[in-house]
Formats: structure tokens, sequence, C-alpha cells
């Protein structure tokens, strides 16, 4: 009898014992996979804030790019009305430089692939810091509306210069002194091309578009702003 229960103690015993482990594993299990599955989820924001902070990066690049060009095309432009009455004051040398900037035509496209793949990800939901979307937002914001400065700038642009296109004669005459010699007919070149309407309306617009003097500082310095605290918060103690 004495076995027996020793035996049914045992079976009881070993069985709580065994009942046990398996909770403590399955616990274990748990816990570790749900530990894995939040650094998993860290690197995958970090990995997306990587990628982000690269794409802004490149947009800054561009937008500095086309900051100049506007830049130097509004420059020439005012140089140019600016002796329109007198170009035997003006400097032949600035004269051949700004020989073809006022009639380039340009573009920016901003890129928003990495904030796309972002926001399509269940990841947004998962970072702590809010005030760092927001502002990851409010910069995609404004890289978008220098893209439509600047096609707003270039399609309007592209009008006055279709109209060019239309004064066959002034074409002809105008490749003739090209042709000729731009060094030494820069002048003759540039008292031509001011006789004609639609040339004028090209550099009057440009002159009169808002000032591209320093290009887009304020965008430029809200990406600097960005990426800085992207690189500062990026990461599992970030999110």
């Amino acid at each position: 009898m004495k076995k027996l229960n020793d035996l049914v103690t045992w079976k009881i015993g070993d069985y709580a014992l065994q009942l046990s482990v398996v909770i403590l594993g399955v616990l274990i299990t748990f816990g570790g996979g749900n530990m894995l599955n939040k650094r998993a989820k860290a690197k995958e924001i970090t990995n997306a804030m990587e990628l982000i902070k690269i794409e802004l990066e490149t947009n800054r690049k561009s937008i500095q790019e086309i900051g100049k060009t506007l830049a130097i095309e509004q420059k020439a432009s005012r140089y140019v009305l600016r002796f329109e009455n007198n170009l035997s004051k003006a400097s032949n040398d600035s004269l051949e430089i700004y020989l073809s900037y006022p009639f380039l035509i340009n573009n920016f496209r901003a890129k928003t692939d990495a904030l796309e793949m972002f926001k399509m990800s269940s990841l947004a939901p998962q970072v702590h810091d809010k005030k760092l979307i927001l502002q990851i937002i409010k910069t995609y914001n404004e890289i978008i509306i220098v893209e439509d400065i600047v096609k707003w700038y270039y399609d309007l642009k592209t009008q006055y210069m279709n109209d060019m296109k239309t004064e066959r004669d002034f074409l002809y005459k105008e490749d003739k002194l090209l042709r000729e010699g731009i060094k030494k007919n820069i002048q003759q070149i540039w008292q031509f091309r001011l006789t004609s309407f639609p040339v004028h309306n090209v550099l009057t617009f440009i002159s009169g578009a808002r000032d591209f003097k320093k290009g887009f500082p304020e965008v430029e310095t809200l990406l600097n702003e960005t990426i800085q605290m992207i690189e500062e918060r990026q990461g599992p103690r970030g999110n």
C-alpha cells in the first residue's frame, strides 16, 4: 500500500513538474519571440529611416542644383535688361556668359519613394517619436512645393519661348549672327534679341519671378534639421 501511495505521489509530482516545465517553456518561447519581434521591427524602422534620410539628402542636392540654375538664369536676365538701352556699357564677357542661360529649360522632380514605402508599411504607427514623423512629413510637403514652383516657372517660361519659335525671320537672322562669331558679335546679338517682343517677354518674366538669388534656403534648412533628427533618433532607442 505504501508503494502504491509512493507511486501515485511520484506520478502526480512528476506530472506537476513536467507541466511546470512545459508552461515555463511556453512562457520563455513567447517572451523570447516577442523580444525578437520587437528587435526585428526596430531594425525595420531603422532601415526605413535610413532610406528616408538618403532620399532627403538626394532631394537636398537636387534642390541646391536647381536653385543655382534658377539664380543664374535670373541674374543673366536682369543683367541684360539693366543695360538694354546702352549695351556698350555692359561687359562683353558677361553678355557672352549669359548668352544661353535665360533660354534654358530645366526641371526638378521630388523623390518620395522611401516615404511612400514607409507610409504603406505597418511601421509608421510603431514609431514612438511622433515629432520626428511630423517633421519628415512637413519636409516632404515643402519639397513638393519646390517641385510645384519650379514646374510653374518653367511651364510659363516655355509658353513665352514658344512665341519666339513663330518668328522665323528673327531666328534666321539670330542664327546668322551666332555663326559669324559670338565673341565679336556679342553686343549685336543681344541688341538684335532685344528687338524681339517674345525675347523681351522671356527676360522680363524671369526677372520679375520670385527672387531665386539664394535658391530655396528655408527648405534647405528644414532638410538639414530633419536629416539631423533622423541621425540622432533612429534605431531601437529612438523609436
